[in-house]
């Protein structure tokens, strides 16, 4: 089972398909936990990687999202996996800004982006 995305106080959970990363912005580590997340993908691939970043809303989240996209996923990832974005979702003043990251040729990316958003506006609800 699944735990509930809001009684999480650490950082990654695994099951035997997913791993999951949850990144809070105010304890200065984005950097390093991305790089473990790209880190963790690559040597297993086989897993589908889901990661938030539970963002204050303070005008910088479209920065910290071109951060991660331009200097982790173009330089490192593109070639061995395939990156979805999740819509934004808003709770309180917290944006939480969600990817996924697939294997290249993974064949339920809909199915899988469907589950996990209602997963995630169920959790926090």
């Amino acid at each position: 089972m699944i735990p509930k995305l809001s009684s999480l106080n650490h950082y990654n959970w695994q099951s035997e398909e997913f791993e999951y990363y949850f990144i809070t912005d105010s304890d200065n580590k984005t950097r390093n936990t991305i790089l473990l997340i790209l880190h963790e993908f690559f040597t297993n691939n086989q897993r589908i990687v889901l990661f938030m970043v539970l963002d204050s809303s303070d005008q910088r989240e479209k920065a910290r999202e071109r951060l991660f996209y331009r200097n982790w996923y173009l330089q490192f990832g593109q070639d061995v996996c395939d990156m979805e974005p999740l819509p934004v979702i808003k709770i309180d003043s917290i944006n939480v800004i969600t990817y996924i990251m697939f294997p290249k040729g993974f064949e339920n990316k809909v199915g899988i982006l469907q589950e996990m958003t209602s997963y995630i506006k169920e959790s926090f609800g």
